[in-house]
């Protein structure tokens, strides 16, 4: 399970793996790797060579319950943070000749961002680390009705121009605790019953006197 370093690795995971499957693409649109960046698109001015960017603009707590785990040596740790982290997906204008050119290539390079984002739907431990491998699969899927969120975020961008965007929600991303109890587990646990505190027995009327006072005499 990751350190508070999760969110951070998460966020070059998901940058990561946009620049590697987009480049496969190289010939039919033409960008170098550092052009696909973390970034908030305020950042992106008129004379940046961004053409994608991804920007975490929220994180919260998720919903998915997640227990204490005991290690090996009889420790008890915390239960994990787990978190929800949304980031904003966005295209830039490219530099093809004419305005055309500009928007074919920033519509193309959006759908090829989401393409590459429905075809990894999960991020495992191949693309995070290790220390995700005991970790429930971290889901990447686009917000429904995002249309709202997106313009939330982009309203908190001012004088800045609006780019086609697409918001996509990653969860459960979790944080482990550092609280740590010692913890001995019960193998054995011995039972007394004092038999002057036992309630007592009312005979069935059908019952014989000898039967019932057999009971008592074992």
């Amino acid at each position: 399970m990751a350190t508070y370093e999760a969110i951070s690795r998460v966020s070059d995971a998901m940058l990561e793996l946009v620049r590697d499957e987009m480049l496969e693409h190289e010939g039919v649109l033409v960008m170098d790797r550092d052009q696909i960046a973390l970034t908030s698109p305020d950042a992106v001015g008129p004379e940046s060579n961004i053409r994608v960017s991804l920007y975490l603009f929220e994180v919260d707590r998720s919903e998915q319950q997640q227990g204490q785990s005991i290690t090996d040596d009889g420790v008890k740790k915390g239960s994990p943070l787990p978190l929800n982290l949304r980031y904003l997906l966005t295209a830039y204008p490219g530099d093809s000749s004419g305005e055309t050119g500009n928007n074919r290539d920033q519509h193309s390079m959006l759908g090829l961002a989401v393409q590459v984002f429905h075809d990894n739907g999960t991020l495992g431990p191949e693309q995070l680390g290790d220390e995700f491998a005991d970790d429930t699969d971290i889901t990447v899927k686009m917000i429904d009705e995002a249309d709202s969120v997106i313009a939330r975020v982009w309203d908190t961008f001012r004088d800045v121009p609006r780019y086609p965007s697409i918001a996509y929600e990653v969860s459960p991303v979790l944080i482990e605790s550092t609280r740590e109890e010692e913890f001995s587990r019960v193998t054995e646990r011995e039972t007394r019953i004092d038999r002057r505190e036992r309630p007592p027995v009312k005979r069935d009327p059908d019952m014989e006197r000898e039967d019932f006072d057999d009971l008592f005499e074992h």
